[in-house]
């Protein structure tokens, strides 16, 4: 049997995880590490995502494990999933091994308690569909029922069947990315599949808003763009995000996005990404318009006033190196802009003398 390596896991996550197996070894019960993590430690890269399936109730499990550790603990009894945080933030979600039952297209799924190779059946893509036991006697070992490693040696992604993208057209975009992140190809059936999914006008059996959380997602990979390019090559992103079509000029403003994002030495946690992002496909949109995309993404009125802001205020900016706005009136707009808001300034602006004064607002 195939042994998983977990050199890439720090001491304490690894300790974790150990003690996770102990826990369910003394009510002998079997428990696996799934997911991304899984694929990531294979091929070598580093995932500190740990999520724990179980052939038995994750609930309960979680609890006595949180309970056993002083640790905290949250419950979502409709998906038969828990949550556990320790101290330092380190989160472990748990869940009840389970299969999906889709009522329609789109629809969210119906769970019931299953096994772990049903568990695995259900997960998008096969590269996402491998287990790691953590009891004891069997740790580290891979459990593989349909050929994840062989499509992660072949850098495919691949579907379980023509269904998937109809049960779950949010799998369009999660393709993408990860065909983009991993330097993948989704494999011809696959992409079969997708534009048969698109051809069936399955797209709307899902709300806008289900589709901005994976778009969330793409803006924080190293390079969305080559996500939003793809996607629209597969003519997925007119019929997602019509309202997001890539122009030339769009193009160039996201790229000198992600220009500046690649350019960070230390990740800033107090910034939202995707609110850059978005403030740059709809720069060339008017205000009216933007409101009512915005209104249909369904996204908080504290950000949709920052993307109509950077909407309305970066003339004032950009005009300073020409003297036509005083240094106290740019300073009054810079002082009251958000992160986000300065940050796409920045990009946006071809001026060396304007971007040298922001950045005074962003150290």
């Amino acid at each position: 049997m195939t042994k998983i390596c977990f050199k890439k896991l720090p001491g304490n996550i690894l300790s974790l995880i150990k003690s996770i197996g102990a826990h369910a070894d003394k009510k002998n019960i079997s428990a696996y590490l799934v997911g991304g993590i899984v694929r990531d430690l294979i091929v070598g890269k580093e995932n500190f995502d740990i999520d724990v399936v179980l052939e038995i109730n994750a609930i309960d499990f979680a609890k006595a494990f949180a309970e056993k550790n002083n640790f905290s603990f949250i419950a979502y009894p409709k998906f038969m999933t828990a949550t556990v945080f320790q101290e330092n933030g380190v989160r472990i979600d748990f869940a009840t091994a389970r299969k999906e039952k889709y009522s329609s297209p789109g629809a969210l799924p119906d769970v019931l308690p299953a096994t772990i190779q049903t568990d695995l059946f259900r997960r998008d893509f096969t590269i996402n569909a491998m287990a790691v036991s953590i009891n004891e006697k069997k740790f580290g070992e891979i459990i593989d029922f349909y050929d994840g490693q062989g499509d992660l040696e072949k850098k495919k992604i691949r579907v379980f069947h023509d269904k998937s993208f109809i049960e779950d057209p949010t799998r369009i975009l999660r393709a993408v990315r990860f065909e983009q992140r991993l330097d993948f190809e989704i494999e011809p059936d696959t992409k079969k599949c997708l534009r048969n999914s698109l051809k069936k006008n399955i797209i709307q059996s899902v709300t806008l808003g289900r589709y901005f959380e994976e778009f969330k997602k793409i803006c924080e990979e190293k390079n969305p763009v080559k996500c939003w390019k793809r996607l629209s090559e597969l003519d997925a992103l007119k019929e997602i995000f019509p309202d997001f079509c890539l122009s030339e000029d769009r193009n160039k403003l996201l790229n000198l996005v992600e220009e500046y994002f690649s350019s960070l030495r230390v990740e800033n946690f107090l910034l939202s990404r995707w609110l850059v992002y978005l403030m740059a496909f709809v720069d060339d949109v008017s205000l009216d318009d933007t409101r009512d995309s915005l209104n249909k993404l369904l996204i908080a009125r504290k950000d949709q006033q920052k993307i109509l802001s950077s909407k309305t205020e970066f003339d004032i900016v950009k005009r300073v190196s020409c003297e036509k706005v005083s240094v106290d009136q740019a300073q009054r707009v810079l002082k009251s802009l958000s992160r986000e808001e300065l940050v796409f300034f920045y990009c946006k602006s071809d001026d060396f003398s304007v971007k040298e004064y922001i950045k005074r607002f962003l150290i």
